[in-house]
């Protein structure tokens, strides 16, 4: 049996123009210009914002090349879930050699945002919902990017029925949600995405982790696994059977319609 790693000593760097990038978005102050200043900071927001705009869902009437035409076309909240995910993407753009499903994973974490934001009813509160979501798996990011051969031995007993926060004790000397926490303190991200990404997992959750912890057994549910393990389908088939969040979404095929658009923003 392979000894555990002690917990790991270096927390990466989000490079600070994407500091800035998550930080506007609680910024209820923001302008336009703001959100123009961010996105051409960032090629990869840039492009993001411009996928987004130009989709065949946004009915553009011609393309725009321009990022300031693309926010106004979009609008300021869906410019924010799409710059929340392009910073998220980005910054942990190779995982598949950790035996993560990543296309399941970052589709997993669009519907858990989608979900959380659903269930939210301040405006607000919507921003930190959906941004949550995104970076509630910020810790398993964090370790499968770092040391993808030791976490392709966590999927792997993940895999075999061990449970997840065992494994990761076992394998990287620390589980997800405690090493994210560390992160995103570490990222200077706010108060309530810190303590969401912490205790996405708790029983006895409150606040915006109660409503992640909801939207991650909704997502299971509908057989959106989160790129480790695997559900079993089928079981949301029922209208009768339907979470209120999901209902808001326009139900299953509103909810699916919702995470392509925002993975072909942000992963082209």
């Amino acid at each position: 049996m392979v000894s555990p790693l002690p917990m790991p000593r270096d927390l990466p760097v989000l490079p600070a123009p994407r500091v800035r990038a998550l930080l506007l978005m609680w910024n209820p102050d923001a302008t336009l210009e703001h959100f123009v200043s961010v996105a051409q900071g960032d090629p990869a927001l840039t492009a993001a914002v411009l996928r987004g705009a130009n989709s065949a869902s946004s009915a553009p009437i011609e393309r725009v090349t321009r990022a300031q035409d693309a926010i106004v076309r979009l609008g300021f909240d869906r410019t924010k879930h799409i710059i929340s995910a392009a910073v998220t993407r980005s910054q942990f753009d190779d995982i598949e050699n950790s035996w993560i499903d990543a296309k399941e994973m970052w589709r997993h974490l669009v519907a858990v945002g989608l979900l959380a934001e659903a269930a939210t009813e301040t405006a607000e509160e919507r921003v930190a919902a959906f941004t949550g979501g995104l970076l509630h798996d910020l810790g398993r990011l964090s370790l499968a990017a770092t040391n993808p051969g030791r976490y392709s031995r966590t999927v792997e007993m993940v895999r075999a029925g061990i449970d997840v926060m065992d494994a990761e004790r076992q394998m990287m000397g620390v589980t997800h949600t405690t090493w994210g926490e560390r992160v995103a303190r570490h990222w200077g991200l706010p108060e309530p995405i810190v303590a969401a990404v912490a205790n996405h997992h708790g029983a006895d959750a409150g606040g915006l982790a109660a409503r992640l912890v909801e939207a991650r057994r909704i997502s299971w549910r509908l057989g959106i696994g989160d790129g480790v393990a695997t559900p079993s389908l089928g079981e949301l088939a029922a209208d009768d059977d339907m979470p209120a969040p999901l209902r808001v979404l326009g139900g299953i095929d509103g909810l699916m319609e919702r995470i392509r658009w925002y993975r072909q923003a942000f992963e082209g």
